[in-house]
């Protein structure tokens, strides 16, 4: 397989945990006792939701840190399990930046280099990502490519996914755009 095919399957794996990440977000975190899990996930996502330019005042920082860190932790548990393989290195380093990606999809001053891999689906488009949020914000979750949300709709996967999980007996906390918002 070659290099260039590869480094998409790569930016595909990274899509679809960035999904993963922002699906889980938006269905199961609600605001509730864990204080730095407020501060730093429930609460920057629920402002995002009802004013989604809400990340515009972020630093690269701000927006990449837990990303980072997250990716870092899953990285070395994968080192420390014996995988070497430099694609799930590379799915990872990719994915730690998915927020930014996702901070793009909102501004209207970007990179030409930014709106040229938009304009090509590479990299989450602002028409994309518009979908997300009109109501009922339940589809199109991964924020770094307009090329997975499609096929995860129509295939249903998110909600074939709320259901095996419900079957282990755990509800969802938010949906159809209505969220609830626990004990601060």
């Amino acid at each position: 397989m070659n290099l260039a095919l590869q480094m998409l399957l790569c930016l595909l794996a990274a899509d679809l945990l960035s999904g993963l990440f922002h699906w889980f977000e938006d269905t199961y975190l609600v605001v509730g006792d864990i204080a730095w899990l407020n501060e730093r996930v429930t609460v920057p996502n629920l402002r995002h939701h009802e004013y989604p330019g809400s990340m515009h005042g972020s630093s690269w920082l701000e927006l990449n840190a837990l990303g980072v860190v997250l990716t870092a932790t899953i990285a070395a548990g994968a080192w420390l399990s014996g995988c070497h393989a430099w694609e799930i290195y590379a799915s990872l380093a990719m994915a730690s930046h998915a927020n930014q990606t996702h901070h793009w999809a909102h501004c209207s001053k970007r990179p030409e280099v930014v709106r040229w891999l938009q304009r090509l689906g590479l990299l989450l488009s602002i028409r994309h990502h518009a979908l997300h949020h009109k109501r009922p914000q339940m589809v199109n979750y991964c924020v770094m490519t307009d090329l997975l949300n499609p096929l995860l709709d129509w295939l249903k996967f998110w909600r074939g996914l709320e259901f095996v999980i419900s079957c282990a007996g755990i509800q969802v906390k938010r949906r159809n755009g209505n969220h609830i918002i626990g004990p601060q």
